[in-house]
């Protein structure tokens, strides 16, 4: 299913962000090793998220495409359980059920991925995100962004308010182009 298929009320009720790990195979959702993908879900998720909730599943919208699973698109409903402070992870049989084995170039790399906190990102990579964030916060309300807007996006968003929203997300170098 997918967030299209939802009425444009449901639509509206994913607000926030989290980052959810996607494994590559069993043995990392166990260990909670995997992709980390953006994920659209309610504030009530998002707050059991914060709490670091454990053993709750819940779900969202996958906000980016997978590399690990490249059917796996923007815009999915996808199932994921909280685990405490670690990142939650997607069922890696729901995941083997709906999109097959991982692409094979990812399999070894799960482990291997080193994440960065919003505060160590550089300045062109926090700029990424700010853009991201102000466009994406734009679309909820109906509205576009202009060329100018990006360009110019320091001055709509402050580093205080991105440090808020995105803390305790890990980032990837594979998150930024």
């Amino acid at each position: 299913m997918t967030i299209k298929e939802l009425t444009t009320e449901e639509q509206e009720k994913y607000t926030e962000h989290i980052k959810v790990n996607l494994p590559a195979k069993d043995d990392d959702e166990k260990t909670g090793a995997g992709e980390g993908c953006y994920v659209l879900v309610t504030p009530e998720v998002k707050k059991a998220y914060d709490e670091d909730e454990s053993g709750t599943s819940y779900e969202g919208v996958l906000d980016n495409d997978s590399l690990y699973y490249p059917g796996l698109k923007h815009g999915t409903i996808i199932q994921f359980e909280m685990r405490g402070e670690k990142r939650p992870t997607v069922k890696y049989n729901w995941l083997l059920e709906h999109y097959g084995e991982p692409a094979p170039e990812w399999t070894e790399s799960a482990e291997e991925a080193q994440g960065m906190t919003i505060r160590e990102l550089t300045p062109e990579q926090l700029t990424q995100v700010k853009q991201n964030y102000y466009t994406q916060k734009q679309a909820k309300k109906g509205e576009g962004v202009s060329w100018g807007e990006l360009a110019q996006i320091n001055d709509l968003v402050s580093d205080a308010e991105i440090y808020e929203q995105f803390e305790g997300v890990s980032f990837v170098l594979d998150d930024f182009t």
